[in-house]
């Protein structure tokens, strides 16, 4: 049987089934189960191509069947055993479910225009208006800590935003590929307009009654708001690292007891936790701390910089350093 392909498919619950002597031999000869069940080292000898970038997107934004399992969820390999010569298929499940997880998250939280950067491939860019050198900086020190905590603050067009979105593109990849199917999220990326927009309308609808034509009311519950204390406890809870990326803290109307406390319980919670808290601001980390004085602003920033519960917040002035705008 040496070099033969073999008519069965294997992966880890075959092997387990053809373990126990009890269970049929699915078509087998004897003595080709043993060499099967004494084999412990399996080589690939073919696998399907890998998929190109543009393939994985279009899989995961649900434009394309994935050419590797064509919607199965499964596809096989040939592999030869090292020590018996034995060729058999073994299934394996295909990872598109997970470029699912992720482009389906990705495409609903990312702008248009700053799905394209990944921390990887991040460059010094001519079209910031920070010097080369500063942008460098920030750079190696993203890529040398990315699940640090962050405070990115400078005026429009210094690459905060590409800093933050790098970062989250990182971690929800690594969520979306590593984690189980039903595990809860734990990452979340918002603007701090939408993240109190939520809560306000969550907390004015929360119930929500109509009434129809024979005078009969219908009750239905608010939607929930995109993050919350309890979804953060969740994550936490299933042995997830929370994560929260804040685009524009500095951009909300006037900072009003409840918008504060907001802001404040989610980060409090996430810090509270060890997670990661990212902040983009067009402000300085000292206008931010006095526009949110009504719920102490100190305490609210020093949680996302350098005091935070692990201490290795990092904060990044790009007010410092910045090349003239181009005309």
């Amino acid at each position: 049987m040496s070099g033969d392909l073999l008519n069965i498919r294997l992966d880890r619950s075959t092997l387990n089934y053809l373990r126990d002597p009890k269970n049929k031999m699915l078509g087998l000869e004897p003595a080709v189960r043993e060499q099967i069940l004494s084999e412990t080292e399996w080589t690939e000898i073919e696998r399907p191509a890998l998929l190109s970038d543009e393939q994985i997107e279009a899989v995961g934004s649900g434009k394309l069947k994935c050419p590797k399992c064509g919607g199965t969820k499964e596809y096989a390999v040939l592999r030869r055993g090292e020590t018996t010569g034995l060729i058999t298929r073994w299934r394996i499940e295909c990872i598109c479910r997970d470029f699912k997880r992720f482009f389906t998250r990705w495409n609903a939280m990312i702008p248009l225009a700053y799905r394209k950067f990944r921390l990887d491939s991040l460059q010094p860019s001519p079209r910031s208006n920070t010097a080369l050198e500063l942008q460098a900086y920030v750079i190696g020190q993203l890529k040398a800590n990315p699940d640090r905590s962050c405070l990115f603050v400078g005026p429009p067009a210094t690459g905060k935003t590409v800093y933050s979105t790098c970062l989250f593109e990182r971690a929800l990849k690594r969520w979306a590929m590593t984690s189980e199917p039903g595990i809860p999220e734990s990452c979340w990326y918002i603007s701090a307009f939408d993240l109190v927009q939520q809560a306000h309308d969550y907390v004015i609808q929360r119930e929500k009654i109509s009434t129809d034509a024979n005078d009969n009311r219908d009750a239905r519950e608010a939607r929930e708001p995109f993050v919350t204390v309890g979804k953060i406890r969740k994550a936490v809870k299933a042995g997830l690292k929370p994560r929260l990326y804040i685009e524009e803290l500095d951009k909300i109307p006037a900072v009003t007891e409840f918008r504060g406390s907001i802001i404040f319980e989610l980060i409090k919670e996430i810090d509270a936790q060890g997670g990661q808290i990212v902040i983009t601001s067009n402000k300085s980390a000292a206008d931010l701390a006095r526009m949110y004085a009504i719920r102490d602003g100190n305490a609210l920033v020093r949680r996302f910089t350098k005091g935070n519960a692990t201490g290795d917040g990092m904060t990044f002035d790009l007010f410092s350093v910045c090349a003239p705008i181009a005309q």
